[in-house]
């Protein structure tokens, strides 16, 4: 495998968002770094896909289109500032270009190598989050290393957030953002990334000692993010894929055993206890939490209907550009993290329905992936599949999808999938034709 093969240009590629994070964060904290990592993002999508024209290709960008050409409709009877119809399509625009990038690697006859070179980027970047997040908390919470740039320092405070279960907090324990400049993302890249490795690894059901450890390290970095949706759906989706599979590894499950009571006897008991608690809590309380969509969302239907404030407006970054945060505007406390509510306000309810129907076929695309690939490349489709539901939902209580780091993750592992899936058919189609030559010879 040459070092700089076509594979391993594409993989960097799909990193370039996570390099300029920590570029902005530790380094230079300016916007020209998103905009040259999302410039050659485009230009290498763009290229692939002329290269490509595959029909899966011009389907979603027909879909995301039609979504984002309704959504901009609102400006032209707006004075709202133009500028923020592109803080708006970002969060579909660059997903949509690793997308691309990761149909493009996995649509080769070298699957292995791409699935290899896939595996090895979210080692990388879960050993490297994980590793500094764990050296912020040990630091603790008053260590430059927790600090944010000193453009936001001012405003913000530190890079860090609470670890509180109903108003009680333990001193030194905190949430930290380890690469990243807020904390939701370090939860969200956790959730990710930790399935995504976990989930190839029991795919194989044999795991050797460093798996293992991989996957105790994976499920801790889950529970110190503190982001109570990442810790119950991480733990439902682990579970599901045993269960969906009918196979139980005891080497594995013996090995979690003596792990869980190491951590036992060498964690203070209340540092252990309150991941647990706070986990239980993201189920005990969402009924709460999502009692009041319904009567927000009436009132923002009231507000918006046909049309929408205009794509953008109030998306992540657009108070700068003259947007606002929904809650704000609309003076609805609990609607600041509700992503459905967020683009029902911004394209009204044909808007909202377009997104939907763009999130839903991912979901039914996975699932039909997960059913036909081979057991080597299972884990694209289960990351896919489980990831677009567990946004779907998680985006009642969190705006998932006007953050593009996390719905970049998600749609590189449906173009993985994607992409796998295909070659997988034409191999098939081949061996069928192949076998009909011999027999007519």
């Amino acid at each position: 495998m040459k070092l700089l093969s076509k594979e391993t240009l594409y993989v960097i590629c799909l990193s370039l968002p996570f390099y300029s994070e920590v570029i902005r964060k530790y380094l230079y904290f300016d916007n020209i770094v998103y905009i040259v990592s999302d410039s050659i993002l485009f230009l290498v999508a763009l290229f692939i896909f002329f290269r490509l024209q595959h029909f899966f290709l011009y389907a979603y960008l027909l879909l995301i289109s039609a979504y984002v050409s309704w959504a901009i409709i609102p400006y032209l009877f707006s004075e709202h500032n133009p500028v923020l119809i592109s803080v708006g399509i970002r969060p579909l625009l660059i997903p949509y270009c690793c997308m691309i990038i990761a149909f493009a690697l996995f649509n080769t006859q070298r699957t292995e190598v791409a699935d290899k070179m896939m595996n090895i980027n979210a080692v990388f970047w879960i050993l490297l989050a994980g590793s500094v997040a764990l050296l912020q908390l040990y630091l603790g919470p008053n260590h430059p290393i927790n600090a944010l740039p000193n453009e936001l320092s001012k405003l913000s405070g530190q890079g860090i957030g609470d670890y509180s279960v109903n108003g009680h907090v333990i001193k030194g324990l905190f949430r930290p953002a380890s690469i990243f400049l807020h904390t939701g993302k370090f939860g969200q890249f956790a959730f990710v990334t930790s399935l995504a490795v976990v989930s190839r690894i029991a795919g194989y059901f044999r795991a050797s000692p460093v798996q293992m450890f991989l996957i105790l390290f994976c499920a801790i970095i889950i529970f110190i993010s503190g982001q109570r949706s990442s810790m119950v759906l991480f733990t439902f989706y682990f579970l599901m894929f045993f269960v969906y599979n009918k196979k139980i590894n005891f080497q594995f499950l013996f090995f979690i055993l003596l792990a869980s009571a190491l951590l036992i006897v060498l964690v203070p008991q209340e540092y252990l206890l309150f991941p647990l608690i706070r986990t239980v809590s993201g189920v005990s309380d969402a009924s709460t939490r999502f009692s009041g969509t319904s009567s927000n969302l009436s009132e923002i239907l009231s507000s918006y209907s046909v049309f929408g404030e205009g794509i953008g407006f109030f998306t992540f970054g657009s108070k700068q550009f003259g947007g606002s945060v929904l809650y704000e505007y609309s003076k609805i406390f609990s609607a600041s993290e509700n992503g459905w509510l967020r683009i029902v306000a911004e394209s009204g309810i044909i808007g909202a329905a377009i997104y939907l129907v763009l999130m839903t076929s991912i979901v039914i695309r996975s699932y039909k992936a997960l059913r036909e690939l081979p057991a080597p490349r299972k884990w694209l489709a289960f990351t896919s599949f489980s990831v677009s539901i567990g946004f779907m939902l998680w985006a009642l209580t969190h705006d998932l999808f006007g953050n593009y780091l996390s719905m970049l993750m998600l749609f590189t592992f449906f173009g993985a999938s994607e992409g796998s899936l295909y070659r997988h058919r034409l191999g098939e189609i081949n061996g069928q034709q192949s076998n009909n030559t011999a027999r007519t010879a």
